[in-house]
Formats: structure tokens, C-alpha cells, sequence
């Protein structure tokens, strides 16, 4: 998808949150606050808003492990009236390590008519 096509309905820019984890080593792609900041970039050179009361977290948690609280409360929140189009996260494997694991969570997202943009 790129990211020219996304856009709210009525042309404002889309609402964007941030998902970040790492695990307990030291990550190739930085803290989370790192992968925090590097969406916001991201998000800023497209012209998209990142709300920034929906920036989730995990960190010290393994891309294997199904129980990731920030991801539980990144899933919630966007079953709840669609507060945002686009989950950004640095790269694929920051959702998740297991391939069936990363697309049941795509899957979801695309079920809510919500994006699912990995910056890298």
C-alpha cells in the first residue's frame, strides 16, 4: 500500500498510532522509544497525524509471546469505533515474530478497516 493512497475519506490526513516492542536484548531497531520516533518521523514527512494518546509499547517482551498488554490494548482500542486508519510500526517483525501470529493481527486491523504500515 502506499502511502499516497491513504487518507481519511474527506482528504484529512490519516490518524496514525505507533506500535513498538522490544525484547529483553538489545534490539537492531533501538529502544521503543527509538521505534517511537522514527514513526513520528515517518508520519510527519507524510502528512499524517500520530495521535499521541494512542502510542503503545511493549517492551521487554519476546515478538513470540501472545501476551503483550500495550498490543491487547492497541487491538481493543481499535475495535472501538475506529479512532484511527493506520497502525505504523518500525518493521513487521516489531508485531510479531510468527508469520501466522503477524497475519491473524493484520487480518484483524484489515477486518476494522484499519492499515497496517510497516516504515521499513
Amino acid at each position: 500500500m502506499s502511502k499516497e493512497m491513504l487518507s481519511e475519506n474527506d482528504g484529512r490526513p490519516i490518524r496514525c498510532v505507533v506500535y513498538a516492542r522490544t525484547a529483553t536484548m538489545p534490539q537492531a531497531d533501538g529502544s521503543a522509544e527509538a521505534q517511537i520516533v522514527r514513526c513520528r518521523e515517518f508520519a510527519d514527512r507524510c502528512g499524517w497525524n500520530v495521535l499521541e494518546k494512542h502510542i503503545y509499547a511493549d517492551s521487554g517482551f519476546s515478538g513470540l509471546s501472545s501476551d503483550r498488554p500495550a498490543l491487547d490494548k492497541l487491538m481493543t482500542d481499535a475495535s472501538s469505533l475506529r479512532p484511527f486508519g493506520c497502525v505504523l510500526v518500525v518493521s513487521a517483525d516489531r508485531l510479531a515474530r510468527a508469520l501466522p501470529r503477524y497475519f491473524e493481527i493484520r487480518r484483524k486491523l484489515k477486518t476494522l478497516g484499519i492499515y497496517l504500515f510497516s516504515i521499513e
